[in-house]
């Protein structure tokens, strides 16, 4: 059941508990109030959110919370195309399904430009900023981001001759262990349900210019990556199989996967496996970023962005508040395993800085005991990770499941790829056009 939660300030702060669905505005408090759908678990906007409302006495704000983000997109399913709805908008692309293309498409979000032209420059990572931007404009603010990861071990990549090409590396490995049922070349922690999609986006390949909407015409890139995402779809017994086999023995696991592919937040995860390699089988840990094909560019995953109602009474007002959640500070100071009330990496470049610090100072959450803080070399690693991303992204569910559904056959070995490929841009053109 959903709560809300009313901030009157004036000189002090109220905290009033209503009932129902969220306060409406009024015609004498236009200039002053502001509303936010808020999920329950998200650390970063509870926090950013609460701290906002004691630090911005004129500003009267109501604060709905929710138990899901299919509680608010159904919700907003509703509201925004009656022009109602919350005056800032809170998403996040590993949970429910909003669709960021239609929304932007829809003229229910205001434009950003002029606000996103003011930020400071280099205050900001400006390659992640630009996933925000769809048909020529700002309607998106990404605060946080993400990438998938390979860990392995030092010695396992040296001893297999391997380099930070995942593509060649974990396609070598799978078939050299084809034929061995004890032993897979990677687990996979992705985390979406979209892998055609999400390995798209990490390529780097383009179904739908953001520009100018119309369909980009990749058939033999997209091609390359669905025959790389075969090997993990031949291979799902056997990651399914060791991974329930080893599920509480970390040791036992790692021996029997060359690679683990992780979605989990970076930062943390990086602190956690330094320490938890040497620890456990004994030797260094090896990690890279996926990067894209040929090159050693990332794609950024953006999980955490907000938007603007266009129907909003106090556009000043709500971009404080998105902009005061872009500048929270955020810590790392939380379990790898946690699925709540964690942290992804910030699109603040000083705030990024700040955790790159915290990770390096200070111990964190580990298995039984606490993880040691990052040594120079693997800091150093992180603080440069942002220079290397070239392209962003804001998953879309909607799409991705469109994605998934008509290359599905061929993962599974049971349509030619050309058939796929035909139905996929027929469906995705009924999708710009719907």
């Amino acid at each position: 059941m959903r709560k809300s939660v009313k901030f009157l300030l004036v000189l002090t702060m109220t905290i009033l508990l209503l009932c129902g669905c969220g306060a409406q505005k009024t015609a004498d408090a236009e200039s002053s109030a502001l509303t936010v759908y808020v999920v329950q678990f998200e650390a970063l906007y509870k926090k950013a959110v609460e701290d906002f409302a004691e630090n911005n006495p004129d500003i009267e704000l109501t604060v709905v919370e929710f138990e899901s983000y299919d509680e608010i997109t159904e919700r907003l399913n509703t509201e925004l195309m009656s022009g109602e709805g919350p005056d800032v908008l809170l998403f996040n692309s590993l949970y429910g399904s909003a669709d960021p293309y239609k929304l932007s498409t829809g003229q229910v979000l205001l434009a950003l430009d002029e606000q996103v032209e003011g930020l400071a420059e280099d205050a900001y990572y400006s390659s992640v900023i630009n996933a925000g931007k769809i048909s020529g404009h700002q309607y998106f603010i990404p605060f946080s981001w993400n990438f998938l990861q390979a860990y392995s071990t030092v010695e396992t990549v040296e001893e297999r001759g391997y380099d930070d090409d995942l593509y060649t590396a974990l396609t070598a490995e799978a078939e050299a262990l084809e034929n061995d049922d004890n032993f897979c070349a990677s687990s996979l922690q992705l985390g979406r349900a979209d892998a055609m999609n999400f390995f798209m986006e990490i390529a780097g390949n383009e179904l739908i210019d953001m520009e100018t909407g119309k369909i980009v015409e990749q058939k033999e890139a997209i091609k390359t990556t669905a025959d790389y995402v075969k090997v993990f779809y031949d291979n799902f017994t056997k990651i399914g199989a060791i991974s329930d086999k080893y599920r509480n023995d970390f040791a036992g696991a790692v021996s029997h996967y060359t690679y683990l592919l992780e979605n989990y937040p970076f930062l943390n995860n990086l602190r956690y496996y330094q320490s938890v390699y040497p620890k456990y089988v004994s030797e260094e840990m090896y990690f890279s970023p996926f990067s894209q094909r040929g090159s050693e560019d990332v794609t950024a995953q953006i999980i955490q962005y907000g938007a603007i109602n266009a129907n909003t009474k106090n556009a000043e007002g709500a971009w404080r508040l998105l902009q005061y959640i872009l500048d929270a500070p955020v810590t790392m100071n939380y379990s790898k395993y946690e699925t709540q009330n964690i942290y992804y990496a910030p699109v603040n470049a000083a705030v990024y800085e700040a955790c790159v610090e915290e990770l390096n100072s200070e111990k964190g959450p580990g298995p039984k005991q606490k993880v040691d803080p990052l040594n120079e070399e693997n800091a150093k690693i992180l603080s440069e990770i942002p220079a290397r991303i070239s392209k962003s992204v804001i998953p879309n569910a909607s799409l991705g499941e469109v994605i998934q559904e008509c290359i599905e056959p061929y993962l599974l070995g049971s349509d030619s790829f050309d058939n796929c490929y035909d139905k996929l841009i027929q469906r995705v053109e009924l999708y710009l056009n719907e």
